[in-house]
């Protein structure tokens, strides 16, 4: 397919570069349509790469937060707070708590809800304390 956005032999981090690049250069248009547009069913399936999946509402996705052997420092935990805070915006109607995290059985952290825009600015925050999505 011409014109596709994501290679099918990325791994995590293009898949990163590539959201960044796409959501940089699309301010008033949704980037995420113009990817899902092009590549179907397909950019979800790469989107999994660095954690974040289909949440069932348009433009919404969850974000999967990888805690290796489920120990996060006191840092960590409030960047990932901070996230959920700023970032997990419920949705109208709903009948649970908003802006909630939940913790896996493999010991990470589910985060709802969150807009593909916010996705650079969430891992630039990961980043910065030594925690990632990829692959979680």
């Amino acid at each position: 397919m011409s014109g596709q956005v994501f290679n099918p032999k990325q791994g995590p981090r293009e898949v990163r570069a590539t959201v960044e690049t796409q959501t940089a250069e699309r301010e008033p248009t949704d980037p995420w349509e113009e990817i899902e547009e092009r590549e179907g069913p397909l950019a979800v399936g790469r989107m999994r790469l660095m954690g974040v999946y289909d949440d069932r509402q348009r433009n919404r996705f969850m974000l999967r937060t990888r805690i290796p052997g489920g120990r996060i420092s006191a840092e960590q935990l409030e960047t990932v707070a901070g996230v959920i805070r700023d970032f997990g915006n419920g949705w109208e109607n709903h009948t649970e708590p908003d802006r909630f995290g939940e913790i896996t059985t493999r010991q990470d952290i589910q985060i709802h809800w969150v807009e593909f825009t916010q996705l650079p600015e969430i891992w630039r925050r990961y980043d910065a304390v030594g925690l990632t999505s990829a692959q979680a």
